[in-house]
């Protein structure tokens, strides 16, 4: 009976040993795809920043971040380099026509901007 326990054990030590063995050899990569179609077009969008409102400095710039990268994310979007066609990409505001002429004529059809801050104090997001 002994035996059979102990062959038991050392099977089961064998197939985990090569399991953990297998997951720590793999290598695993980060895989991108992108889908395309021939009839779509994704819509240029530019980001400006986000004005801090009053809370942590860090903030309104990890927002911008995360907005890009999930606008990249989307496949519907393709970001403009605001700052690499001439826009001024901070302090933006809706009276700042001139701004928002010459991103459209880069051919940006998107902007985006905001304010952010604590929960007591004016929000506003624009688009």
């Amino acid at each position: 009976m002994n035996r059979i326990i102990i062959g038991l054990m050392i099977a089961l030590c064998v197939v985990v040993g090569a399991g953990l063995l297998g997951i720590l050899d793999s290598r695993a990569t980060d895989v991108f795809l992108e889908a395309t179609r021939p009839d779509f077009q994704k819509i240029p969008i530019g980001v400006f920043g986000f004005q801090n409102g009053g809370g942590p400095e860090w903030l309104g710039g990890r927002i911008e971040e995360v907005l890009k990268a999930d606008l990249q994310r989307s496949l519907v979007f393709s970001l403009v380099d605001l700052p690499g066609i001439g826009v001024k990409a901070r302090e933006v505001s809706t009276t700042d026509k001139a701004i928002f002429k010459q991103a459209a004529e880069n051919g940006v059809s998107v902007l985006v901007w905001g304010n952010q801050g604590r929960k007591t104090a004016a929000r506003t997001v624009n688009c």
